[in-house]
């Protein structure tokens, strides 16, 4: 399915992607200068793992609850005219054939 996004939508999917970036690069930092043990270290970027996905779950179902209602709207107006042009094409054959038996 294809469907165009809005500045609203590219802009929390940008949001979201750098908050995984961010995340990341926090925990490569992290690792690098953390002063305690190693035990400690992993238990805490554990920690912060687990905290960046519950976020960015988060960021992801916003998204979802923002374009949900906007792909149901242009869902229903699809629908709505593929309803117009069935009815005109067979209004157009109705017609074109009542003319041809005229003839």
């Amino acid at each position: 399915m294809f469907f165009i996004m809005t500045k609203k939508a590219r802009g929390s999917l940008a949001f979201v992607s750098g908050a995984i970036t961010g995340a990341a690069i926090g925990a490569v930092i992290g690792v690098l200068f953390a002063p305690k043990s190693g035990k400690q270290t992993r238990a805490a970027l554990k920690r912060k793992g687990k905290s960046a996905v519950r976020q960015v779950r988060n960021y992801a179902e916003e998204a979802g609850d923002m374009i949900e209602p906007k792909v149901q709207k242009v869902s229903k107006g699809v629908k709505g005219k593929i309803s117009e042009l069935k009815s005109g094409f067979k209004e157009g054959f109705s017609t074109a054939s009542t003319k041809k038996q005229v003839k």
